[in-house]
């Protein structure tokens, strides 16, 4: 009697141990800040984003997730406040179980002050695991459309289209996950 309560713990722990260890990779939250200050044309101008994040693996190979970008840039003389909508479909590509390769698919919808933000696109990136709970992920670039629609009667009236590929620093992103 004793052996067989002595396996069924272990076989419960084996379980449980091995449920846990998928579960830590299944959903992660994160995302990225970022702050900059500086001077153009003899004016100063300060900018910060916060971007944060939720996701899930849907296999082994493809994860889905959302990010909410929001954006305020200071001119001295006036602000510009954007946020961005960003779902996403990520191809993972794994070198090792801590560091994997993804193309990323996404859509970026979103506004601000007097504009309306439209895009869909691709870019690369790379994802490195610290821990089970805990990862490190960066994009660069983006393959893709975007259109920025300025509304009517204001100073900046334009719509601002683009199809192309993008691999400016502007465009390099890093975040960080924590998993569960």
């Amino acid at each position: 009697m004793k052996k067989l309560v002595l396996l069924m713990t272990f076989a419960l722990i084996t379980l449980c141990v091995h449920a846990q260890q998928k579960e830590s990779k299944n959903m992660w939250i994160g995302g990225s800040l970022g702050f900059s200050s500086g001077e153009s044309d003899e004016t100063n101008v300060s900018s910060y984003n916060i971007g944060p994040e939720w996701g899930m693996m849907l296999n082994d190979d493809f994860g889905a997730g959302v990010k909410l970008t929001i954006r305020g840039d200071d001119y001295g003389s006036g602000t510009d406040n954007l946020w961005i909508i960003n779902p996403y479909v990520r191809y993972y590509k794994g070198i090792s179980d801590n560091f994997k390769f993804f193309a990323e698919g996404s859509l970026l919808v979103g506004g601000g002050d007097n504009r309306s933000i439209f895009g869909i696109g691709a870019r690369p990136g790379v994802q490195y695991w610290l821990t089970s709970r805990w990862s490190m992920a960066s994009t660069l670039g983006f393959l893709g459309y975007r259109k920025v629609t300025h509304e009517k009667d204001t100073p900046h009236e334009f719509d601002d289209k683009k199809f192309g590929l993008d691999l400016d620093m502007s465009t390099l992103d890093f975040s960080l996950y924590y998993h569960f």
